[in-house]
């Protein structure tokens, strides 16, 4: 006896569920799983249909396991990262999608999208996308010494001051570190995320 007609015409439905869920535990597993493991900056080269806003968003939320703020820069032990985005609008979606009732450290998860002239008194990481290169130095010079990741996009950005900047490199998302930035903003970045980056800067910026 053949198989009743709606049986054969949900298993195609079956199979890209399925498949997008693979898609999406494997990019969670290589961004979010042991970060001294290699695979976890590599997964454009297993096949993954990921965009550049989503790595960079998965990478930004695994830093927050890896720096080390002072402890003034919180009013309270479960006090919320709050997290900036100007100058890419996919980027900010995506991490407020994959944060979305997450917490690191016990602490929540707050994206914003404040515009470049708005306050940044009270942001704990901030990131300038490639749309705003033409404001990112000013903006990075105005929370140089503050306790805030800078994160920026594209080349050139550790010479405006950010402290990681990503990179495409090989067709992938990398990322390099500026020492003296995160040392001015009062940062400790662990050993672990400086052995993943593809270039660690220290002098002369």
């Amino acid at each position: 006896m053949s198989a009743p007609a709606d049986i054969h015409s949900m298993r195609p439905r079956r199979h890209k569920r399925f498949a997008r869920a693979r898609r999406v535990a494997l990019l969670w597993a290589l961004c979010f799983g042991a970060l001294g493991q290699p695979a976890w900056v590599h997964a454009q080269a297993v096949g993954m249909e990921a965009s550049e806003e989503k790595l960079e968003a998965a990478y930004m939320l695994k830093f927050l396991n890896y720096v080390e703020w002072p402890a003034s820069a919180f009013p309270a032990p479960d006090a919320p990262y709050r997290i900036a985005v100007v100058g890419d609008a996919a980027v900010a979606e995506e991490m407020a999608r994959a944060s979305a009732g997450k917490t690191i450290d016990n602490r929540p998860i707050v994206v914003s999208r404040p515009g470049a002239n708005d306050s940044m008194n009270d942001i704990d990481m901030l990131f300038v996308g490639r749309s705003d290169r033409a404001g990112a130095t000013a903006l990075l010079a105005r929370l140089r010494t503050q306790p805030v990741l800078t994160v920026t996009a594209g080349e050139g950005g550790l010479d405006m001051g950010s402290i990681i900047n990503f990179r495409i490199v090989d067709n992938r998302v990398r990322f390099e570190v500026s020492l003296d930035a995160a040392e001015r903003a009062g940062l400790k970045l662990s050993a672990r995320l400086l052995g993943v980056a593809i270039n660690v800067v220290k002098g002369n910026r």
